[in-house]
């Protein structure tokens, strides 16, 4: 067993779970619900039994609660960055639970450390990316028809893809 990967994605999983957690409720404290900010804490004690049980639903549910959340505290007024960053969180808390899940223990072998590399460095790339896209977008107001915006999506898309490959050619 690779001793040093374990406790990374453990430790990134607690740091994605974490920070999703503060900016949840957070949310709530800042509008005074203090109803929905319980709730997010309970959601947030949640996501550690779902850590024990993650070939459970427990992990599903644990992120669309913790979307849901985010949504209803943007629809309440709330600071819309803490919602951008809990959601993007949750979503990386909810995939490396899953990730370490099906990994389990058995991370020896140059080939699975590699692996593990890869898919960290992924999930890192399009969290980051989507959160920061995100956040521009809201401070950016730019009015775009829709048929320019898809173009654009798509062109992105085609770009990322293009980066994605020649890194991956660059690495062997």
């Amino acid at each position: 067993m690779d001793r040093m990967n374990l406790p990374l994605r453990q430790t990134m999983y607690f740091i994605c779970f974490g920070v999703s957690a503060v900016c949840l409720i957070m949310l709530f404290i800042l509008t005074s619900q203090w109803v929905l900010a319980v709730m997010a804490a309970f959601v947030s004690a949640v996501w550690f039994w779902a850590k024990r049980h993650p070939e459970t639903w427990l992990p599903h549910l644990c992120l669309l609660a913790s979307i849901s959340l985010a949504v209803t505290g943007l629809l309440l007024g709330s600071a819309s960055f803490l919602a951008v960053i809990s959601a993007a969180a949750s979503l990386a808390a909810w995939d490396l639970l899953l990730f370490n899940s099906a990994l389990g223990e058995n991370t020896s072998g140059e080939h699975t450390r590699r692996f593990i590399k890869h898919h960290l460095q992924a999930l890192g790339l399009s969290i980051g990316f989507g959160t920061a896209a995100a956040l521009l977008g809201h401070f950016l107001q730019v009015k775009i028809p829709f048929i320019g915006l898809v173009i654009l999506i798509i062109l992105l898309y085609l770009g990322l893809d293009r980066i994605w490959i020649f890194i991956k050619d660059r690495r062997g």
